[in-house]
């Protein structure tokens, strides 16, 4: 991957965004997040409802604003221009607004991740993977918010949140049991369909990412290479949760 600097004098280790907003975004969403977990919490251990309900409307509304920069705003609507900015040996060079437009769609991700991951550490939910994916993905962010990095790789992975409605609802399915049976088939369906198509969306970008490292970045750790190795870890992740699914279904 080529070195992209999107922001014309941008010092590496320098935010491209204000603090204030970084730190105001991550405090909103964690202390919303917060208080949803707290009703669950307080209507009963089975209960997940709300605190699904807002992760899953905050990853469709990043998702669908995710899908609109790439597909639309950067890539016109034409499959050949998408493939050219996905592609850092293309050159495709970013205008200051569609850099920022795009660094705020990466801020808004940390936040998420941040958030999650505090309430995940408050209520003892370390999953492993969960935790893995989102340290990742923070790396990853934190590459294009203060190193230089164009934000389209972030935003582009950021698509696939497009399937965590589906997955957040089966886990409420999962916890409140024969309550919502019904809804489980769907669910399962649903997830066959979109978690499939998530899976491919990583694979093909680590594909096309791993294959533009230059020699110099397999010499030692840079940030192309750091940034590959997380959509590597992303990508593992992935199929580990969709080999889950495919057994378990």
């Amino acid at each position: 991957m080529a070195e992209v600097v999107v922001i014309p004098g941008l010092e590496l280790g320098k935010l491209a965004v204000s603090p204030w907003f970084m730190a105001g975004a991550t405090a909103l969403v964690t202390a919303c997040d917060a208080v949803c977990r707290r009703v669950d919490a307080e209507a009963g251990a089975e209960q997940l409802r709300l605190s699904n309900a807002f992760a899953a409307s905050f990853a469709l509304v990043m998702s669908l604003m995710s899908l609109d920069y790439v597909f639309l705003q950067l890539g016109q609507g034409s499959w050949e221009e998408i493939e050219a900015v996905l592609h850092p040996s293309r050159g495709v060079a970013l205008g200051p607004s569609e850099a920022a437009a795009g660094l705020r769609i990466c801020v808004m991700m940390f936040a998420y991740m941040v958030s999650d991951l505090v309430e995940r550490v408050m209520y003892s939910q370390l999953d492993v993977r969960m935790v893995t994916h989102h340290l990742a993905c923070l790396v990853g962010l934190v590459l294009a918010i203060g190193f230089g990095h164009s934000p389209v790789y972030c935003v582009a992975l950021s698509i696939s949140e497009l399937s965590t409605p589906a997955v957040c609802l089966f886990e409420v399915i999962e916890a409140e049991g024969s309550r919502m049976a019904k809804f489980m088939d769907p669910t399962g369906y649903t997830l066959n369909v979109v978690f499939p198509v998530r899976v491919a969306w990583f694979s093909w970008l680590c594909w096309i990412w791993i294959s533009e490292l230059q020699p110099q970045d397999l010499e030692g750790p840079t940030r192309n290479s750091l940034g590959v190795g997380c959509v590597v870890v992303l990508t593992l992740l992935n199929w580990s949760w969709y080999l889950q699914l495919l057994i378990g279904t």
